[in-house]
């Protein structure tokens, strides 16, 4: 009896909480920072550099659909300026996660449709095989220590 009388208890908070709104979270006043050149696809990626600039890699989709060759890295000056559009060389058309070694400096770059992880150069975004994951992968996400070991998710 007792926990029938508890249980319908917890029962009547979770209906009085469902009656209350959830608060949203004001943004305030908010300003495009940068918008991508016409025909990109859409971006997935992004990180700051140790020089101030935004990088942002692109995932191969846009409003119309698919969106062919490799992924690019795009490179913002901290105004939003466009200062540099490259393909990524080996890249598909799928980069998800980069990030900035803090130890090396090199920049990481996630290709999803690869299972790879590409150092990429960032002026001429020429590339090298970093990491390969064997078997079936989904590599979305990375982030380093202070020692400068990489880590990386996969969705898979």
């Amino acid at each position: 009896m007792r926990n029938g009388l508890i249980g319908a208890a917890a029962f009547g908070v979770l209906l009085l909480g469902a009656g209350v709104p959830a608060l949203a979270f004001d943004r305030g006043h908010v300003e495009t920072f940068a918008v991508l050149p016409a025909g990109a696809s859409g971006p997935e990626g992004l990180t700051v550099g140790a020089d101030g600039n935004v990088y942002a890699t692109t995932f191969g989709f846009n409003a119309q659909g698919q969106v062919a060759g490799a992924s690019r890295l795009f490179v913002f000056a901290p105004n939003g300026d466009l200062i540099r559009n490259v393909a990524i060389a080996g890249a598909t058309a799928h980069t998800l996660g980069l990030g900035f070694n803090p130890v090396t400096g090199d920049l990481i770059v996630l290709d999803f449709g690869a299972g790879i992880a590409l150092k990429v150069n960032r002026v001429t975004g020429a590339s090298s095989v970093f990491m390969t994951v064997t078997g079936s992968s989904g590599l979305n996400a990375l982030t380093f220590d202070r020692a400068g070991n990489l880590y990386v998710s996969d969705s898979f």
